[in-house]
């Protein structure tokens, strides 16, 4: 059986590898883009379990590159991550169907627990 997949998109490399050997360690497989147009080139949402999206990066924000899912149909189960004040962007988040807004830094213990609850989420 093959492990479940976490898509990590952010643009900060250091924010990247914390992250994937956080889920690694929990025995997620982790695949990690550096934009959300690259997500868009490269990334297959239908092996994605899980997309973890950073709201600030350069061309698409997270709430962006989720709305444009959503209009094709494939938004899936989404975790928006920011550095900035998560509560002024748990609305349009959830307008755009991310199941959770989540303030960096974050500890494993407050990831994990949506990470499962992600994947335990029906599509």
């Amino acid at each position: 059986m093959s492990k479940l997949t976490v898509c990590i998109v952010d643009d900060d490399s250091a924010v990247r590898e914390s992250l994937r050997m956080i889920l690694e360690r929990a025995d997620y497989e982790v695949r990690c883009f550096a934009s959300g147009r690259i997500f868009l080139s490269q990334g297959d949402l239908s092996q994605c379990g899980c997309l973890l999206l950073d709201q600030y990066m350069p061309g698409l924000s997270g709430t962006t590159l989720l709305e444009r899912l959503k209009s094709c149909g494939t938004a899936g189960r989404t975790i928006l991550m920011t550095g900035a004040n998560a509560e002024e962007l748990r609305p349009t988040a959830r307008a755009a169907g991310a199941l959770a807004v989540l303030q960096k830094p974050m500890a494993a213990g407050d990831l994990l627990p949506w990470i499962d609850r992600a994947m335990a989420a029906p599509t």
